[in-house]
């Protein structure tokens, strides 16, 4: 499985139906996900520029990126940033196939 930190915002609109009607978009979220053979490890509200941050674990990119369709989608969604998250063994791995392939600085 793949983990991938959701962070987005809501429109205007959204925000104030839930606002009229309070209502837990991460037991939503989760429902769908699941559906979907992913997992949501956090589901957080927050302030700043995203309104939620979520990690949440998928099979694969493709299901991923269904499942962000799906909620950009809705019109809910006014921004949504998708990073996905590298394991440090991996990152480490990676890291010494970096240095084997020697990549030169640019000179000048």
């Amino acid at each position: 499985m793949s983990r991938y930190l959701f962070q987005l915002s809501y429109t205007s609109e959204a925000m104030a139906k839930m606002i009229n009607n309070p209502q837990d978009r991460g037991a939503i979220l989760r429902e769908h996900t699941q559906l979907l053979g992913g997992k949501i490890e956090t589901f957080d509200f927050c302030f700043g520029t995203y309104h939620v941050v979520t990690i949440i674990e998928y099979p694969d990119d493709e299901t991923m990126e269904a499942i962000a369709m799906a909620v950009y989608a809705s019109g809910a969604i006014k921004d949504l940033n998708i990073t996905v998250l590298v394991p440090m063994e991996n990152a480490v791995r990676a890291m010494t196939r970096a240095r084997a392939a020697g990549y030169p600085a640019p000179s000048g």
